[in-house]
């Protein structure tokens, strides 16, 4: 019945609406192409297959549908087909969303110019035949392998090269069949997989645990798209595998007679829906594997299968070559010519010819091992064209063997593989320098989720990793009060013009603190629509430089007070004498005025005595090799013809190599209180020098440091001979066991004794008995280790010799011994009353002592003051009569520094103490002291008193405070500056290279898609790319900009006397050139001369009078100004300082600005017009800017708008 009235429809159609109703139902593509090469005419078949509607095919060239490398092939069949021949081809065409389609055409062309043509989709049949050639190749190699091991490796590696997964491992069951091992058979072609693999070899699993547990259990395939998704317990290699970004895997059984011999585990980084067709084949494979008994049935199938694959070395992708065992071609598909440019005629029968004259001896050897049987290799190697250029391809090799296993040659496969190694390499170079940059980078969705943090990006803000970054939205990155306005600000603003850029806060994660950040975002875009898909945002951390930007103000407002306070003169000055500024502390110093400064007549160099010449001369070169000099003292005449001694520090002030700022220190009051202890310190001297008894000392060396006249008298050594002679000793004493007895009797008793007696000899040779004496550890004097007084007791010595003779003859001569005992007696009697006469002479030393300027007090052990000098009574102001009898503590209300109980111990121990002490003089005034201690002993040893010296050392300590603090702040300062300068050189670094790098990349990628593909695009696309590189041109100006902003502020000056009108003649003619049909009347001022830098000051200019050219350019004339002021004009310009220097002006009668918003003129990137109206970047006035403030001058502008602007400034200011 149905079929009945269906002939009775098709009975109705007449032919051409039964021809209309077939072509609109038709599996196949049908079309119609007019001479101008557009579609005429599709049916529906083509939505269906390819995405395209009607309107979007027949909108487009049909060439440009069609695969890039099948474009030469199509065109070529369809000019050379003839009028009604029926041309068979088969290309490849461009799906709707970017894939590529296989497609078999029937064409033909006819009178009326237009071409018909049907097309069959033959994809699948592509992939099932792609898919068979890997079945025969892993067939082949499969049996040609020598053992097992050898074609599980095999098996592995081609299944993963061939289908693009990276990991494959072999799993062997044990013989026990309790588990099964990861076996050492592998293959993996991604460096992050290493670690998985070094720790699945030797793995066991039980049954059903794994993929390779469950396989083997089952005895079936099991796939798994997305293993990231699995929970830990699904496998103990599940962590492992999401660490190492493992997703989709997969596991064939090897059966033989239904037990598992193996399985193949593949996995991939890519997360991949089940594959039927790759699993039927690798399981065909797992049998071949299963069954190498089966190869000559694997053999008959190969024969069989030839014809066939002879038609896919035709139409195969790759380049199929193979070699007779004379390495000559027999082989070359059309795959082959496409990749080397030789057709097959030009090289059957020869050698080789894409072989490298430097690798023809490498490649004989590989040959060479092929032809011994040698398994199958896989290579990307450089080969080359016929052209000469050289082309890199992946290749993999074997022997070819005929039906009975004979080698007769060999088969290569060739890939070009330049553009994934290009793509490679980029993709890495960008993931490394995302992954590496200090700066946050993050991705996001366009909703606001977090997709991306880089490592840095994680830092900043107190995360830990990637995954805990995708669990939060962009908005919580700011801080709670910002968010409102970055949706309506940042977000919106980014979305409308492409990119926002800007300061901005974010919030750190754990303190919650803000951060301060130069935030740039901008949306992804889908690179065939051109729709946003993500949002990505590039974020440099602000927080140092926030920092070092306020430490630096911080320090330049307490360097000004320092100066302003006058506590220590500082002047700046050039390195020839001439002072351009001082403050009042200097002028006071040296006894000048400030009139006599500006007059220019005082000079550093004409103040200084000629006897300081040659220290100037050592600083100034320390100056310019290091940039800064060691302080040092010297003297500067004052007005009235007195000098004063002063302590000066310089340094140069970078980028100034002539001009320098030193400090200026009075030391007047210090070199007087020196120069009153050297002179006490040399009376001291003289008395000790002059003593009738013997007096020497030692350093901490042991070496003599004072040998009085005595000793020379009485030993014959001058003092010239013993002090300092490392062998005065041995001279005094050439006994060596008597010397070294007595240096360790001395080590033991210490300082502390009374008439020790040894014997010296002489420099005639004659030995004295010495009697020493010492009764302090410690002498009053610097450098005094160990001191001794000595008396000549020989003659003494003599007569107890002469009594020690008389006493043995006693018996025998009673009378005479006794009148000698008595004579002896009387000279000792004698020797007392000199000795006693010594100690009568030692206190008029004292009375000397008394007049000497230090402070010289002796006390008893319960601090009752029992001596009291002159020195003391004026430091203090009480008499001697007033304080002697009184507490020194008391007294002077002593303030000890550490504890009196510590001095007390030291004291007693070492017999000396020193330091410092606070006392109060009897003005009430208190004062600070240098104290030495020194404990006196009586003639039984025991102490008896305290000596102690005090020197006033307020001013001392004041000035050494004074110093510290300045030193300090001169190191801060200048290890600010230095940070500063550091960051500086790293910014514009930054900018030169880093920002340069990617820019050249995204420029040269724009050029060369546009060379190359400019075809395929449309008028939109091409528009977005001319669009990419006219970006990248801007953004090459403003790096080009900022560096030359940063140039100008640390170049070197050299300053010279300038004609400003000549230059700005010369650059209004090259502006006048650039556009000659512009009505432009200049008038420039003739004859302005300045002192400044060529360079620089001809850059300002160029910026001020371009700056003039551009904005009248709307008006069909306009008038130029550049001259200088009257002098007392500016007082009429809004706004402006009141300079005492000539101001300058540059004038317009042009578009003009707002005064409201003039200051914003001079901040680099600001604009008050839009870059529609008038071009540019907001650079140029602040590079002006900084120009007049390097030559010490000021800038400022009025104007109105449509009436022109104008801008002055002044120089040396």
């Amino acid at each position: 019945m149905i079929n009945l009235q269906l002939r009775k429809q098709i009975a109705t159609l007449t032919p051409a609406a039964a021809m209309e109703k077939f072509f609109h139902m038709s599996l196949d593509l049908f079309c119609v192409v007019g001479q101008d090469g557009y579609f005429k005419l599709v049916n529906p078949a083509w939505k269906r297959i390819l995405g395209w509607t009607t309107a979007e095919l027949r909108s487009r060239p049909w060439i440009e549908f069609v695969h890039p490398d099948d474009v030469e092939s199509s065109l070529s069949a369809s000019e050379t087909c003839r009028e009604k021949d029926l041309l068979r081809f088969e290309n490849r065409y461009r799906h709707k969303d970017g894939s590529y389609r296989w497609l078999s055409w029937n064409y033909s062309r006819y009178q009326d110019g237009c071409s018909y043509a049907i097309a069959r989709d033959i994809t699948e049949q592509k992939h099932t035949e792609a898919q068979l050639l890997l079945y025969k190749s892993l067939t082949k190699a499969i049996n040609d392998a020598k053992d097992l091991n050898c074609a599980l490796k095999v098996t592995l590696r081609q299944v993963c090269e061939t289908t693009g997964w990276e990991y494959g491992e072999v799993w062997i069951p044990s013989a026990n069949g309790k588990e099964i091992k990861c076996s050492a058979v592998g293959y993996n072609r991604l460096p992050r997989l290493k670690l998985f693999r070094r720790i699945s070899e030797g793995l066991a699993f039980a049954p059903g645990e794994g993929i390779p547990g469950r396989v083997w259990a089952t005895k079936q395939p099991e796939w798994n798209q997305d293993i990231s998704i699995q929970p830990l317990s699904w496998s103990s290699r599940a962590n492992m595998a999401k660490e190492c970004g493992i997703k989709a895997g997969f596991g064939i059984p090897i059966l033989a007679d239904n037990q598992v011999l193996a399985v193949l585990i593949f996995f991939t980084v890519e997360r991949r829906a089940e594959d039927p067709t790759l699993v039927g084949l690798v399981s065909a494979v797992a049998v071949q594997l299963g069954s190498l008994m089966q190869r000559k049935q694997a053999e008959e199938q190969l024969r069989a299968t030839n014809q066939t694959l002879q038609t896919l070395i035709q139409t195969s992708p790759l380049g199929i070559v193979t070699l007779d065992t004379n390495a000559k071609v027999t082989t070359w598909n059309p795959a082959a010519e496409k990749l080397f440019g030789w057709q097959e005629a030009e090289v059957l029968g020869k050698f080789l010819p894409i072989i490298p004259v430097e690798e023809e001896q490498q490649f004989q050897h590989r040959f060479g091992a092929i032809l011994q049987g040698t398994a199958e290799t896989a290579l990307e190697l450089r080969r080359q064209r016929k052209d000469g250029s050289l082309v890199d391809v992946s290749v993999w090799t074997a022997p070819l063997k005929d039906s009975n296993g004979k080698i007769i040659g060999s088969v290569g496969l060739l890939a070009d593989i330049g553009d994934r190694i290009a793509a490679q390499q980029e993709r890495q170079q960008l993931i490394s320098l995302i992954e590496n940059s200090p700066d946050f980078i993050s991705i996001a969705s366009l909703e606001g989720q977090i997709l991306f943090v880089n490592e840095a990006g994680q830092k900043l803000v107190g995360l830990n990793s990637n995954e805990e970054a995708k669990d939060t939205q962009i908005f919580d990155y700011l801080m709670p009060e910002d968010i409102e306005n970055y949706r309506n600000v940042v977000w919106k603003g980014m979305m409308e013009k492409g990119n926002w850029r800007g300061e901005y806060r974010f919030r750190h994660f754990l303190s919650l603190a803000p951060i301060a950040v130069d935030h740039n975002s901008f949306p992804i875009k889908d690179s065939q629509t051109g729709r946003a898909i993500a949002v990505a945002t590039i974020t440099r951390d602000l927080t140092e430089q926030k920092a070092t930007e306020s430490a630096l103000q911080e320090s330049e407002a307490r360097f000004k007070r320092l100066v302003d306070s006058n506590i220590i003169g500082a002047i700046v000055c050039d390195l020839e004498g001439n002072i351009t500024q001082a403050n009042d502390a200097f002028l006071t110093t040296v006894g000048r005025t400030r009139e006599e400064l500006q007059a220019g007549i005082v000079r550093w160099n004409e103040i200084t005595p000629p006897e300081y010449s040659h220290i100037d001369q050592q600083a100034l070169e320390e100056l310019k090799a290091a940039g800064i000099c060691t302080p040092f003292e010297k003297e500067y005449l004052r007005a009235d013809g007195s000098r004063v001694a002063v302590l000066i520090g310089a340094a140069l002030v970078e980028g100034y190599p002539d001009t320098c700022v030193a400090f200026v220190l009075d030391i007047s009051d210090r070199k007087q209180i020196e120069e009153a202890w050297r002179q006490s310190q040399e009376r001291l001297r003289t008395v000790l020098e002059n003593m009738p008894v013997m007096l020497n000392a030692l350093d901490e060396q042991g070496r003599f440091i004072v040998w009085n006249r005595e000793c020379e008298r009485i030993t014959g050594y001058t003092s010239t001979e013993i002090v300092g002679n490392p062998n005065a000793w041995e001279m005094l004493y050439p006994n060596e066991s008597y010397r070294n007895s007595m240096q360790t009797l001395c080590a033991q008793r210490g300082n502390n004794y009374r008439n020790w007696e040894w014997e010296i000899t002489c420099k005639d040779g004659t030995v004295k008995t010495i009697a020493w004496s010492n009764i302090s550890q410690k002498f009053p004097i610097p450098g005094w280790e160990m001191w001794a007084i000595g008396v000549d007791v020989t003659e003494r010595q003599l007569a107890k010799a002469a009594l020690q003779k008389d006493n043995e003859e006693l018996e025998t001569k009673v009378a005479k011994r006794t009148a000698e005992l008595w004579n002896a007696h009387q000279r000792a009697e004698r020797e007392l009353i000199e000795r006693r006469k010594a100690e009568q002479e030692l206190k008029k030393h004292a009375q000397v002592i008394d007049l000497a300027n230090d402070t010289i007090a002796i006390r008893d052990l319960s601090n009752t003051i029992t001596y009291w000098n002159t020195g003391a009574q004026k430091l203090y102001g009480w008499t001697k009569e007033e304080a002697i009898g009184e507490n020194v503590h008391t007294l002077l209300q002593t303030h000890f520094l550490v504890s009196s109980a510590t001095i007390d111990r030291e004291l007693r121990a070492s017999g000396h103490w020193q330091g410092e002490l606070i006392h109060t003089k009897r003005s009430g005034e208190k004062i600070i002291v240098a104290s030495r201690w020194t404990l006196w002993h009586d003639e039984y040893g025991q102490p008896s008193g305290i000596l102690e010296i005090n020197n006033d050392i307020t001013a001392q300590k004041r000035t050494e405070a004074e110093i510290k603090k300045l030193n300090e702040d001169l190191e801060r300062r200048n290890v600010e500056l230095n940070a500063a300068n550091k960051e500086l050189e790293a910014f514009c670094y930054s900018v030169s290279h880093d920002l340069r790098s990617p820019l050249r990349s995204i420029n040269g990628f724009s050029l060369a898609l546009q060379e190359d593909y400019g075809e395929v695009l449309d008028e939109v696309g091409k528009d977005y790319l001319r669009r990419v590189c006219a970006a990248t041109g801007r953004m090459g100006q403003l790096i080009d900009d900022l560096l030359s902003l940063s140039r100008i502020t640390r170049s070197q000056m050299e300053l010279a006397s300038l004609d400003l009108s000549a230059i700005a003649s010369s650059i209004c003619s090259e502006l006048q050139a650039t556009q000659p049909q512009r009505q432009v009347e200049f008038h420039i001022t003739p004859n302005i001369q300045v002192q400044g830098d060529a360079k620089l000051l001809r850059v300002a200019l160029e910026n001020l009078l371009g700056n003039a050219w551009k904005y009248t350019s709307k008006h069909n004339s306009a008038r130029i100004e550049f001259g200088v002021l009257p002098p007392g004009e500016t007082s009429s310009i809004a706004n402006a300082p009141c300079p005492t220097y000539p101001t300058y002006y540059v004038r317009d009668d042009g578009a003009g600005f707002d005064i409201n918003y003039a200051q914003k003129l001079f901040a680099p990137f600001q604009r008050l017009h839009s870059i529609t109206e008038f071009e540019g970047n907001g650079i140029g006035l602040a590079t002006v800017q900084r120009i007049i403030h390097r030559h010490g001058g000021q800038i400022w502008a009025s104007g109105e708008v449509e009436k022109g602007a104008s801008f002055y400034f002044t120089l040396n200011g």
